[in-house]
């Protein structure tokens, strides 16, 4: 289960910042009782037909508000040591704090980020991050290739090839960096298949040519193709992987 609508994101984001009842560092260190609390509410508010979906629901719940939580202290942390000239310290982000957060509560935050334990257990996270597939690498994990797709073409007023996705999805805001060498060479190949089969007017190309994607971005590993992403249509892969005596009814897209 998937929370689409960005709405109801927002308002799990903002439960938790106004609950928020002492210092809490990381994410595992929420009060269970006080998201006990906070699920019920948002019941009131989201209803679900069924006990399945219920349950569905709150796993789906614990998903986005662990991830939504962390990426916000992320930001606020990031924001705090822009704030001091980029000083990685946490003990010199005291008094920055954000709105949304106590002061005393934020300053007891950074004694915590500042301690040995927190700061060798973030090492090893971000280690670990840096071993995740390629294919799960992208910056807009809390919403669908889909719903990224149709924002950004109510943004334009109209189609957006499938480039213009890829890069929106896979590079980093601040530095307009892709999120992975892979990404960059597949992105790359990908156009060089399109100028080699449509020509060098981009306007003459088509929105996408999933069978240049696929030369592009390699064969499926797992009956996955790198980065196809949902919402986007399928027809064209299962088509060209027929023609290449490929069983395409093997494959699943994501």
């Amino acid at each position: 289960m998937k929370f689409e609508p960005p709405e109801v994101t927002r308002w799990i984001t903002k439960s938790l910042l106004h609950h928020l009842l002492g210092p809490v560092a990381q994410w595992r260190d929420y009060p269970r009782d006080v998201l006990d609390s906070l699920f019920q509410s948002f019941l009131c508010t989201y209803r679900f037909a069924t006990a399945k979906q219920e349950e569905d629901a709150r796993i789906a719940w614990e998903k986005v508000a662990g991830r939504r939580f962390s990426d916000y202290l992320t930001k606020k942390k990031e924001l705090a040591k822009r704030v001091v000239s980029g000083v990685v310290d946490p003990l010199q982000w005291k008094g920055h704090d954000p709105p949304a957060i106590r002061k005393d509560y934020w300053d007891a935050m950074c004694d915590q980020w500042a301690t040995q334990e927190y700061q060798s257990r973030s090492a090893i996270a971000t280690q670990n991050r840096g071993k995740m597939p390629e294919a799960s690498l992208h910056t807009t994990v809390s919403i669908t290739f889909g719903r990224h797709k149709k924002r950004m073409e109510e943004e334009v007023g109209g189609p957006v090839a499938y480039t213009e996705l890829f890069r929106g999805t896979h590079k980093r805001k601040e530095s307009g960096e892709f999120v992975s060498e892979r990404a960059k060479e597949v992105v790359k190949s990908y156009e060089q298949q399109l100028i080699e089969r449509h020509g060098d007017d981009s306007s003459q190309h088509p929105q996408f040519d999933a069978s240049a994607w696929l030369v592009a971005a390699g064969q499926p590993k797992k009956g996955r193709v790198f980065r196809f992403g949902t919402g986007m249509d399928a027809g064209g892969v299962i088509n060209s992987t027929m023609e290449s005596g490929c069983s395409a009814a093997s494959y699943s897209y994501t």
